[in-house]
């Protein structure tokens, strides 16, 4: 038995009479073979009485590219909530977030994943209201770049 869909094979073994040998077309050693990517790749699988199986696995890589935004923050100086930042859930490389009033005025914009929307603009406290914002980013395994609109709430 083997698990293909994440990017790792594992090998489970069942039947047959141990102790096994196995090898992989890499020349890897061991049950488990990761991450290996989506690749095509084959095992031999021996056991004590020289059973033999050769097995070509086909390897399936669902990596996610993700990264979320709040849909609502408080600046209130209470230390919860008190910033908006973009929150990457896998390996985000670049990043360009643009925030714009109900008007669709730019009132923050950055290309730094670190760099967080205090709700003021020009030094100024924005008012309680919903914005919008549109989110560019790319991850470090794939080279499509991932698009995002939506609307966060601003509380104070």
């Amino acid at each position: 038995m083997f698990e293909t869909n994440t990017g790792w094979v594992k090998l489970t073994l069942q039947g047959g009479w141990p102790p096994y040998q196995y090898s992989w077309a890499s020349g890897a050693t061991g049950l488990e073979q990761n991450p290996i990517g989506e690749t095509h790749t084959s095992f031999t699988l021996i056991d004590e009485k020289g059973c033999e199986v050769n097995k070509a696995v086909d390897v399936n890589q669902l990596l996610c590219c993700k990264a979320v935004v709040p849909n609502a923050f408080s600046p209130n100086g209470d230390t919860k909530n008190d910033v908006l930042r973009v929150m990457p859930i896998s390996a985000v490389q670049s990043v360009k977030f643009s925030i714009f009033d109900r008007w669709g005025k730019n009132i923050f914009s950055t290309k730094n994943l670190n760099e967080s929307w205090d709700g003021k603009y020009n030094g100024t406290d924005c008012d309680v209201d919903v914005y919008f914002y549109y989110l560019e980013y790319s991850c470090s395994f794939q080279t499509e770049k991932v698009i995002e609109k939506g609307d966060i709430t601003l509380i104070r």
